[in-house]
């Protein structure tokens, strides 16, 4: 019968312990959204003035506006760190691997595109999860994080 014997050197450093601290709980992260909600509901109603004015305005114009507000706002400005429910909270969107960087255009594209068909359910994994990522944050890699 072999004995194998595990050195100091075989084994791996512990991970550097997660500060829970560091990332924001799920209320913060609820008022962002509610922020950001009227957010997008005055630009609806801007709009939707704009085009009651502009009664001459090609179909094609409103369907752009329309998707202009409700992907590209929140893409664009997680793309740059934070949205303006997340800066009234007090929080940023971060790449998970370096804190530091922002998150990019497309990593914030993949990262709506999994929490806008989801809705409240992608929260779910916060709870298990030492940096309270949520499942689209798990998917596309990225972190919140308090500013």
């Amino acid at each position: 019968m072999e004995v194998t014997t595990v050195s100091a050197t075989d084994q791996k450093p512990p991970a550097d312990p997660v500060d829970p601290n560091a990332y924001p709980e799920l209320g913060t992260r609820v008022r962002s959204i509610m922020v950001d909600s009227v957010v997008l509901i005055a630009l609806m109603f801007m709009a939707g003035y704009l085009f009651e004015h502009w009664r001459s305005a090609p179909d094609d114009a409103r369907m752009w506006v329309f998707v202009f507000i409700w992907f590209g706002y929140e893409t664009l400005a997680m793309a740059f760190g934070a949205t303006v429910g997340n800066a009234v909270a007090g929080i940023r969107c971060r790449m998970n691997t370096d804190e530091s960087r922002t998150i990019g255009l497309f990593r914030s594209f993949i990262r709506y595109s999994i929490k806008l068909p989801l809705g409240w359910l992608a929260f779910l994994t916060m709870g298990k999860d030492p940096k309270r990522r949520a499942l689209h944050d798990l998917v596309a890699g990225t972190v919140m994080v308090k500013a």
